[in-house]
């Protein structure tokens, strides 16, 4: 009789020991999905002109901001090591180039005004996610002024 207590319990030892190299497997692997980088970017318009986030090709990838909406977009990449959750990082995951102004004016978003943390809030930032807010103003038009270059139709 006891033999075969001591069967069973190593028996049980060997599957609790087997379930715990499987959950801790489980736990392995779902910690390491997800693993890519996000940011996440809400505009505001608070200027008094059209604005557009286009692509290189004046495609609109972002799509239109009219005065006095607000637009979230959000762009995330697998490839944690090639991005970081930044402003300049959010342009090239999203493909937006240019910030266009009523069909007149575009800026590039690599400038410093708009590749810069600095001018946007803040709204969370961790190793591999951040989000932000921006509002555009009538200072932004000035400065595609100043600063953009002319559309051609």
């Amino acid at each position: 009789m006891s033999l075969l207590w001591l069967t069973v319990k190593r028996f049980k030892a060997m599957v609790i020991n087997k379930l715990i190299v499987i959950i801790a497997s489980i736990l392995l692997l779902c910690g390491c999905s997800g693993s890519g980088t996000s940011v996440a970017i809400e505009f505001t318009n608070n200027s008094s002109h059209s604005i557009a986030l286009t692509d290189r090709y004046g495609c609109y990838t972002g799509g239109t901001l009219p005065p006095g909406e607000t637009k979230y977009l959000s762009a995330y990449n697998e490839d944690s090591k090639q991005y970081s959750p930044n402003v300049a990082d959010f342009w090239l995951m999203s493909n937006i180039v240019f910030i266009q102004f009523d069909e007149t004016r575009k800026v590039r978003t690599t400038t410093e005004r708009y590749a810069t943390e600095a001018n946007f809030e803040v709204v969370y930032q961790k190793r591999k996610s951040a989000k932000y807010t921006y509002t555009f103003t009538d200072a932004d038009y000035q400065f595609a002024l100043e600063n953009g270059t002319p559309l051609e139709w």
